[in-house]
């Protein structure tokens, strides 16, 4: 089940050269799709190709005829410039939206996976908020980024979709929350809640953290950057820190790693730092069930629930 989106809203304000064509120009029948995408990229901060052929309403008869457009419209929002638009050359000559090649670590290939991610720029999320495309400021730029963090964004994504989807035939929904999560001591990736609409009560809040770096990042205690984030979450658990900045004191965290081996030893690692609550729940990749909500979650215990044990 797709999280809900709030309606765009039409407003008449100065914009760019791309928004400004008249009726009788031949990008003009476009111009909803590139609202749709770059909408699309504020909620997701970023997307494949294929996210969007999958996402951007379909008004074109044909399947190769949609996905045409599409790449069409995200040749112009990556192309389009304004020589006029800033006095700082730096921002002139960015579009509104910034394409990487991606490839897929996990498939193992002699022909690898690689598609094109797109990300707003700075200039893309200035046109968003002017345009009301991004109302309660949840875009990011994503003007200079590196190779991991698109793979992290893009794999939360992923997981959030296959959620909601499998939530959405049981008659449950997804409520996710992607901003305003830092604070202080933590910055979780996610915090997200199973509801269910005929009783009108969710789960317990949820916090996710999804391992980003394929190789392991320490502090200057030589302490892993994984752990580091777990013991700070562990000491802000029914705090009152907690309850002032988000109104709830007590919550699930999901750890996820790459590799079941990493698993093992987080768990481990866990056991032996003495952090052996129940609240701390870690699973690896290819641990996860065909269905994510039947994937079994490990503690520092030694006990496994599932999502809808929470």
């Amino acid at each position: 089940m797709e999280v809900i989106q709030k309606p765009i809203r039409h407003e008449r304000r100065k914009t760019t050269s791309l928004l400004k064509r008249k009726p009788g120009d031949r990008p003009y029948r476009l111009l909803g799709l590139s609202k749709a995408i770059i909408q699309i990229i504020v909620n997701r901060f970023v997307a494949r190709t294929t996210d969007l052929y999958r996402l951007v309403p379909q008004t074109a008869l044909k399947q190769p005829d949609h996905e045409r457009e599409i790449r069409a419209a995200v040749k112009r929002l990556r192309e389009s410039t304004d020589p006029h638009e800033k006095k700082n050359d730096f921002d002139r000559k960015w579009g509104y939206i910034r394409s990487v090649s991606w490839s897929d670590p996990t498939i193992d290939s002699k022909i690898e996976y690689t598609c094109l991610v797109h990300g707003l720029t700075n200039r893309g999320l200035r046109l968003a908020r002017d345009r009301g495309l991004d109302p309660d400021h949840m875009g990011r730029p994503f003007q200079e980024f590196s190779i991991d963090h698109v793979d992290h964004e893009l794999r939360i994504n992923d997981m959030v979709d296959s959620l909601a989807a499998e939530l959405g035939k049981r008659g449950l929904e997804l409520i996710v929350i992607r901003i305003h999560l830092k604070r202080k001591h933590i910055h979780p990736d996610l915090l997200f809640y199973v509801y269910d609409p005929k009783t009108d009560t969710r789960s317990a809040p949820i916090f996710l953290e999804y391992e980003k770096q394929k190789r392991g990042r320490y502090d200057d205690r030589d302490r892993p950057q994984i752990i580091k984030k777990i013991e700070s979450l562990v000491q802000y658990y029914n705090s009152l820190e907690c309850e002032r900045d988000f109104s709830f004191r007590k919550f699930y965290l999901i750890v996820i790693v790459r590799t079941e081996r990493k698993a093992n030893f987080l768990l481990k690692d866990l056991h032996d730092r003495g952090i052996k609550t129940q609240t701390v729940l870690v699973a690896s990749e290819p641990a996860f069930d065909a269905s994510l909500i039947h994937t079994r979650f490990r503690t520092g215990t030694g006990e496994t629930y599932s999502l809808l044990d929470l």
